[in-house]
């Protein structure tokens, strides 16, 4: 069978004549790819030379019918030989010249250009994406081809994606997420890198490149955790993720609801939305769609569909906005740049009534993220009016004036900013261009009315939007339009031979211009910023050798020092999985520490899917400043929560911006966790607590090392909350007499939780075993077969055994227990033995008032109903032991707080109450009781309150509550990057909020440096904090509003009079 397009044959191409094997193999040329062998065609290019041309191939399954609209999935394998000589359909759009609609559902295309098939030949890949303003445009050769690229020993890659509402539809839900057309090009990446070797490219040296909404679409790919690895070098040209124009706009669920109108229904449900227009036909669709266009957003540059956040997908590209992502910079090689002339693309629709409009209305007209532009330099409309017309009305006379504003506003400012932060924060060059060459037609000028006589003389001298594509690439579309080819020697040729020559030397060794010729006598240096020149990469020795860090600008303003991903173990993969960490080797040269290193393997909490990996060991140091002989800075260690299932030490959660305003040296890391970190079957084949042990090796790790840093090793706190302030217990307990550090904060969690121990430990290794198809108990067996099991497979089956086990989200299947049976004991005794002796080393323990708001999260109508029903299932199972502890039963529990009330979701506050004392504060309180009795330091106890800004936590509730909930205090001791994508802002300067934040990392660093949280009252800190000295009638910081002392009576007392009432009962 013969596979011609999207048509099959029975009958084979004809027959050409054997003259040589050669001849018939640059005339039907065949590839043979994953997916099936390919039969493409042979060219001659107006330069004279012969290349290998393959079109129209698929690289996704066509996205119609019930596809539409969602991910592209992988193009399925074909039998016989499909003919690759005609392009693929191009996506449904209306055509910018003839303002036709035309087009397909089925577009995912793509097209390669080769001047040979040697698999060995393993030339650079350059990868183009197409612009349009993600609503236009194609890869075809009607404006990109090939012919002049070639020359230069390259292979070009050219697609289709889908463009519009159907490839961007966003209605700000998991039902339709967005981006679909930005994961369409992550689709053709992955393409290319399972194939394009077959095609003699080089799938290790792959250079992405796009011009206008293409450009933006290359820095997208460069800030998705999707693409990484995918492609080595970035090219955009006039386009990026930060313009105006390049990310979706406010509410663009609106444009979804004009489209359903526009075509007879009034839809606002999300779920009805997408099933209605998934059966519009794709050319009906696109004809609604410019129909909802107003002149007003026009002009605006506002485009009804595009790229944006969509944390709510499954598999999100884009999981925080582009603004954030872009902070962290781009580190690989990066060339972008602009024209001189690139608002004279917006003249087109602008009529002498259009200026009009402009000039009575100006505010009305501009990109409602221009206003946020303005607002960051302190100017208003009127100061950006002042400053291009000088006082002049807009007109048809001063349309160059225009251009310039909106040439600056819509490309140069955000292409301008990006260039910032690559300077600031790229570990890689980047090289900036500046395209001003007018070579008297231009296709778009003409397009838009820019160069034709009438009232007035629209002559517009500068290079417009899009002008330098005619110097990379062979535009078809001049043929039909009389123009003649460009001719050998004149100053056109030279410049195309200019730039592809800087475009493919770039694609091929990461420098436009690696050595001056005589095509290229100037060498194009990368852009620097000489005020940053000394610490833009900042090197370092430790024990283990050389790393190279990154300066950062802090959200405060300052700027500081990190070193991110340095490994403190090694991998622990293979045979070293669920064993104890090991040493990291020595390396040689410099290793680079600007980037985070892996996560451990886990599900993802807030974007709801798989990530992560075994090789997750890396540790992260932040500082204003490097080693300082004469005067050393406390050390502040975070050991990170999450139910030592997840959670990272990243600054998604954990940023440094607000504790080092203080003089300190943050460190942050990753550790092992859930089956990695903790498989324990009670034994010596599997004792556990490798996640704990992690946390040891990461604090010998800072002691090695931490002087470097400009850090003391004689004065580190160990902090942490939930299962991170388990942790610093459990190393108060077990390690403190090791000098690994000499003080302690626990907030929210001691070894006394309910969950901060694992019950039976082996029967959830042995689930997770029968979860991936194995049913042994032999322990040797488990560990075996668990070892041969991929970190994404293995965390996947894990989520399913703890779901399986918990109905209403409180039990864990992997955590710390005891671990007498191994070689290296960490914790060789039951905790809640140990901790009656007491923590010896300044201690500062709390909570916050309403923990239990956490439990809630979990809970919706029905489990309410569950838990009325089992109220003893629903329990942590250590929590029987806990009651007993106080001669309580479950059913006397209940009575206490609800009486005789149901629990539903209208006493869900008093369900949250009880969660929050029984999980939270009866701990705290039992650990603050034997430190009264028993410790030689002092131990100061707090209680957080706050609630003046929405939270992390409590965001996502459906019924939110008042109360400050579990986490709600980190929010003011790091900077919480996350907050941001959900739409939660950061603190702002004079709020009470931030006045909270000043308090709460005062009396932390303070701690850190002194041993004491307030070692003297100040403006700030108006109270003073004593320690603990009564275990019953506890001393107590409130952290509200405001600070003030109070005494809390310990929770024992209560727990203690529910007995005596149920006794007397």
């Amino acid at each position: 069978m013969y596979q011609r397009g999207n048509r099959v044959s029975s009958s084979p191409p004809p027959k050409r004549k054997l003259s040589s094997f050669c001849a018939l193999d640059m005339r039907e040329p065949i590839v043979k790819i994953r997916n099936g062998k390919l039969c493409g065609s042979f060219k001659r290019s107006p330069e004279g030379y012969e290349y290998y041309s393959f079109k129209g191939i698929p690289y996704a399954r066509p996205p119609v019918g019930e596809l539409r609209f969602r991910d592209p999935r992988p193009v399925e394998s074909w039998a016989g030989l499909r003919d690759a000589t005609e392009f693929g359909p191009i996506c449904a759009q209306c055509d910018l010249v003839t303002q036709t609609v035309s087009g397909s559902d089925d577009c995912l295309y793509l097209n390669v250009y080769t001047t040979t098939i040697d698999q060995n030949a393993r030339k650079p890949v350059m990868f183009w994406i197409h612009g349009g303003g993600f609503l236009h445009g194609c890869g075809n050769d009607l404006f990109f081809g090939p012919d002049y690229l070639l020359r230069n020993d390259i292979l070009l890659v050219t697609i289709n994606y889908r463009v519009g509402i159907l490839g961007f539809l966003n209605l700000e839900d998991e039902i339709s997420p967005g981006n679909q057309g930005l994961k369409d090009q992550v689709m053709a990446l992955i393409w290319v890198k399972h194939n394009i070797q077959n095609f003699g490219g080089d799938p290790d040296n792959v250079t992405i490149f796009g011009e206008s909404a293409g450009g933006a679409c290359v820095h997208y790919l460069a800030l998705s955790p999707l693409a990484r690895g995918l492609f080595h070098k970035a090219i955009s040209q006039s386009g990026v993720a930060l313009n105006t124009w390049a990310s979706m706009p406010p509410n663009p669920k609106k444009y979804a609801h004009q489209i359903c109108s526009n075509l007879g229904r009034d839809l606002t449900d999300s779920r009805a939305i997408v099933h209605f227009l998934r059966k519009i036909n794709c050319l009906t669709l696109i004809d609604a769609q410019e129909k909802i266009r107003t002149l007003e957003d026009k002009i605006r540059f506002i485009f009804p569909f595009g790229p944006g956040t969509d944390y709510k997908s499954p598999k999100p590209f884009m999981p925080i906005p582009p603004q954030v992502a872009a902070e962290e910079g781009i580190h690989v090689p990066y060339m972008l740049g602009y024209n001189s002339g690139e608002g004279i693309f917006f003249l087109s629709d602008l009529k002498q009534e259009g200026y009009e409009k402009v000039n009575e209305d100006f505010d009305t007209y501009l990109h409602p993220r221009i206003f946020e532009t303005l607002h960051k330099n302190n100017l208003t409309p009127d100061d950006l009016k002042r400053l291009y017309f000088n006082g002049e009305d807009i007109s048809e006379i001063n349309h160059q004036r225009f251009a310039d504003l909106w040439g600056d506003m819509h490309f140069v400012d955000g292409i301008h900013r990006v260039i910032r932060t690559q300077v600031d924060r790229s570990s890689a060059s980047t090289y900036l261009y500046y395209f001003t060459y007018d070579k008297g037609f231009s296709f778009i000028k003409t397009k838009m009315n820019a160069q034709v006589k009438g009232d007035v003389e629209f002559i517009v001298k500068s290079a417009c939007h899009g002008e330098e594509l005619f110097h990379l690439f062979s535009i078809r579309i001049l043929e039909g339009l009389s123009i003649n080819p460009i001719k050998k020697g004149s100053i056109n040729y030279r410049l195309i031979e200019q730039m592809t020559t800087m475009w493919t030397d770039f694609a091929k060794t990461g420098r436009p211009t690696p050595m001056t010729s005589k095509i290229i006598p100037l060498y194009w240096q990368p852009v620097i910023n000489d005020t940053l020149l000394d610490m833009s990469e900042p090197i370092v020795e430790i024990a283990n050798g050389q790393i190279r860090g990154i300066v950062k600008r802090s959200i405060e303003g300052y700027d500081y020092i990190a070193f991110r991903g340095i490994p403190y173990a090694e991998p622990p993969v293979d045979d070293l999985r669920f064993k104890d960490p090991v040493p990291v080797k020595n390396w040689t040269g410099i290793k680079d520490a600007t980037k985070y290193g892996d996560i451990c393997a886990q599900f993802d909490l807030t974007l709801r899917n798989f990530g992560g990996n075994d090789n997750c060991l890396f540790i992260n140091v932040y500082t204003k400043s490097l080693k300082n002989v004469e005067k050393k800075k406390p050390v502040m260690v975070w050991i990170h929560g999450g139910a030592f299932l997840y959670g990272s030490g990243n600054d998604m959660h954990f940023g440094p911006d607000y504790l080092l305003r203080k003089d300190i040296v943050l460190v942050t890391f990753n550790y092992r966790l859930g089956v990695f970190g903790f498989l324990n079957l009670e034994d010596e084949v599997a004792p556990g607590n490798q996640g704990l042990k992690d946390q040891l090796l990461a604090l010998k790790w800072v002691q090695q090392n931490i002087e470097v840093f400009g850090g003391d090793p004689n004065n580190v706190t160990i902090f942490g909350e939930s299962s991170g302030a388990v942790s610093v217990h459990y190393l108060c307990l077990f390690h403190a007499n090791k000098g690994l550090f000499h003080k302690a904060i626990s907030q929210s969690g001691t070894s006394f939780h309910n969950w901060a121990r694992v019950k039976n430990p082996k029967t959830y290794v042995y689930a997770l075993c029968r979860a991936l198809g194995n049913k042994t108990t032999d322990p040797k067996e488990a560990v075996t077969f668990l070892r041969s099991i991929g970190s994404d497979e293995l965390v996947k089956a894990q989520e399913e055994v703890r779901r399986a086990s918990d109905n209403v989200g409180n039990r864990f299947s992997f955590g710390p227990d005891i671990d007498d049976k191994s070689s290296d004991p960490y914790m060789p005794v039951a905790p809640e033995i140990e901790a009656l002796k007491g923590v010896h080393i300044p201690y500062l323990i709390g909570h916050n008032n309403r923990e239990g708001i956490l439990a809630l999260l979990a809970l919706r109508k029905e489990k309410y109903q569950y838990i009325q029903e089992n109220f003893e299932k629903t329990i942590f199972p250590r929590t029987l032991d806990t009651l007993k502890h106080y001669n309580l039963t479950p059913k006397d529990l209940r009575k206490e707080y609800f009486g005789d009330k149901a629990i539903t979701l209208d006493t869900s506050g008093i369900y949250a109450d009880m969660c929050s004392d029984l999980y939270f504060v009866e701990s705290v309180h039992r650990v603050l009781k034997i430190q009264a009795e028993k410790s030689k330091t002092p131990t100061y106890y707090y209680k957080f309150s706050y609630s003046g800004q929405v939270s992390l936590t409590k965001a996502m509730l459906l019924n939110p509550i008042t109360g400050a909930c579990h986490f709600d205090e980190v929010e003011y001791l790091f900077f919480v990057k996350l907050r941001i994508p959900l739409g939660l802002g950061s603190l702002k300067r004079g709020t009470p909020g931030y006045r909270v934040m000043e308090r709460m990392t005062e009396m932390w660093t303070n701690f850190a440096t002194y041993g004491k949280p307030i070692p003297e009252k100040t403006t700030l800190l108006t109270e003073e904090w004593p320690p603990i000295d009564d275990g019953t009638n506890l001393r107590c910081l409130n952290i509200n509003k405001f600070i003030a002392m109070e005494t809390v009576e310990n929770l024992e007392k209560r727990f203690l009079s529910i007995q005596s009432s149920s006794t007397k009962s």
